[in-house]
């Protein structure tokens, strides 16, 4: 298998503007919904635990983005793809890690330096 080297996912601690580019789901060792989040030429995960209800981490996360969380709904999470963003980071080691809970949409235009970023649909 032949790798490309990368950049090493580091950003300054605080606050950052980005756009969620994706949805991953992992199994191992636990259930994880990841959302990919470009910021600055480099992509960052946010984890959540697959578990979806009114008061959950990723349920809440959802309704920040507008969406209807109600027991017995079926809510289409890659629909968040797209959609601005903003969000804290800290560093950890050499990486910078998102804050799950600091994830929220982006309310605002995004500045001149920023990239162009959709504005966020409910």
């Amino acid at each position: 298998m032949e790798l490309v080297v990368e950049k090493p996912a580091k950003l300054a601690d605080g606050r950052h503007e980005g756009q969620i580019i994706g949805v991953k789901y992992r199994h191992k060792p636990y259930e994880y919904t990841d959302l990919e989040i470009a910021s600055e030429g480099i992509v960052l995960k946010a984890g959540y635990p697959t578990f979806l209800s009114e008061e959950s981490k990723l349920g809440q996360l959802l309704k920040r983005f507008g969406f209807v969380i109600a027991e017995g709904l079926k809510v289409e999470v890659d629909e968040i793809t797209g959609r601005g963003c903003e969000f804290v980071t800290t560093t950890s080691g050499k990486f910078a890690n998102v804050i799950p809970d600091s994830v929220k949409p982006l309310m605002r235009a995004p500045n001149a330096n920023s990239p162009k970023l959709p504005a966020a649909q409910g």
